[in-house]
């Protein structure tokens, strides 16, 4: 498949900057065997575009994105622009401690020019000891900065922080 290249670049890039967890991701997961799945895939090779629908699914270690469709932009056979949508997309990592991040929206945007992730629609991130709602969430993975707006939505945005366990002593 000529196509193949371009594809292996693009959810490489992609599975390295998904997490968007201030703790680093296992670094192993970038070691394992890129996994995708979809019950149907189409490849615009002039355009650049390779579109993944139904049930789409990309997993690489411990990250795992699930969409009902997926839409990898490509420029020179890099990835430029990631687009997935269902209800919800959902993903999941494990960080370096072995802690699960999680996150769901009805779309994630992501532009490596803005170096920039975007969950939307009803948008939500779960990270060790803490929950993040809000319509719009950003990450950007240069600066590590994360915001949170309600968009149109009436709720304000929602943040839980859990308390920490206590340590006990033996």
């Amino acid at each position: 498949m000529p196509h193949s290249k371009y594809l292996f670049s693009a959810a490489t890039f992609l599975l390295l900057i998904v997490s968007t967890s201030n703790v680093m991701a296992l670094k192993s997961d970038r070691e394992q065997a890129i996994i995708i799945e979809a019950n149907q895939s189409t490849f615009d090779e002039p355009k650049g575009i390779q579109t993944l629908t139904g049930n789409a699914r990309i997993t690489q270690g411990s990250l795992m994105i699930h969409a009902h469709q997926i839409i990898l932009h490509l420029t020179d056979g890099a990835l430029s622009q990631l687009e997935a949508s269902g209800d919800p997309v959902t993903f999941r990592q494990l960080n370096e401690q072995n802690e699960e991040i999680k996150g769901e929206s009805k779309k994630i945007f992501y532009s490596t020019e803005q170096l920039l992730l975007r969950l939307t629609g009803e948008a939500k991130l779960f990270q060790p000891s803490q929950q993040l709602n809000g319509d719009i969430i950003e990450y950007h993975t240069d600066t590590q900065v994360v915001t949170a707006d309600k968009g149109n939505n009436n709720k304000p945005v929602k943040i839980i922080i859990q308390p920490k366990s206590p340590v006990t002593k033996q």
